[in-house]
């Protein structure tokens, strides 16, 4: 049976692309969205075991995956710094990698992780803002504005934050796009940040969670992209 399909990467580019359409909800897409922490997970590790001898599987995995302070493995620190990308908890690991090699460690230690992980968030900062620039029209210097505001903000200061930034979107269209990418999120009924991979990318989803608050609401910088827009 002849079909006629279009493929995109990125699940980003054709909810903008079809956003403002008169077909908006007449297309069925397949979305192969990665917010499930275990499949993250599974994929480190399927990708650590295929590339080691047999029977070498878990001492790989164990090198490469050490404990951290907190009592989490560094794989679940990494997801949670991933934004949920499959891309960025791949080059987390391999950062991790490398740091460990160029000191000479045996194994992954739980001061390479963190050091991948600061070199991660800058890299957030900086070209991350690219991705955004590219399919939103946002200025890639958009997360500079946030350096030394903290995590927790009141509605208030995000608008008074974006509003420093000449755009041709309107401050709420920003917050908005900060929300859609994960960069910003929203308390949960515990007062826990959400952000959308949570509401497994259902924009609407967080929007109404957001308009419930009412003069509850602040928000919260992804916790992965503190470290840099520290002062």
């Amino acid at each position: 049976m002849d079909f006629e399909y279009l493929l995109f990467l990125r699940g980003d580019v054709y909810e903008r692309l079809v956003e403002n359409t008169a077909d908006r909800g007449k297309f069925d897409p397949i979305k192969v969205d990665w917010s499930d922490a275990e499949q993250l997970s599974n994929l480190i590790h399927q990708r650590v075991i295929s590339a080691v001898p047999e029977g070498k599987e878990e001492d790989a995995w164990n090198a490469l995956n050490p404990v951290m302070n907190d009592k989490r493995t560094a794989i679940e620190v990494m997801i949670g710094a991933s934004l949920m990308r499959p891309r960025f908890l791949i080059d987390l690991a391999e950062k991790a990698l490398s740091i460990a090699v160029n000191r000479g460690h045996p194994v992954i230690t739980v001061a390479d992780v963190k050091a991948a992980l600061e070199k991660h968030s800058l890299y957030l900062v900086t070209d991350f803002g690219l991705e955004v620039r590219d399919v939103s029209g946002l200025s890639e210097n958009i997360f500079y504005d946030f350096i030394g505001e903290g995590q927790r903000l009141t509605p208030e200061q995000v608008t008074e934050i974006v509003r420093r930034r000449a755009s041709d979107l309107k401050p709420n269209e920003i917050v908005d796009l900060l929300l859609w990418y994960g960069f910003l999120g929203t308390p949960d009924a515990r007062g826990r940040p959400v952000f959308i991979y949570n509401r497994d990318y259902d924009y609407k989803r967080l929007e109404a969670e957001r308009d419930r608050l009412g003069e509850a609401l602040v928000y919260y910088v992804n916790a992965a992209f503190l470290e840099g827009l520290r002062d």
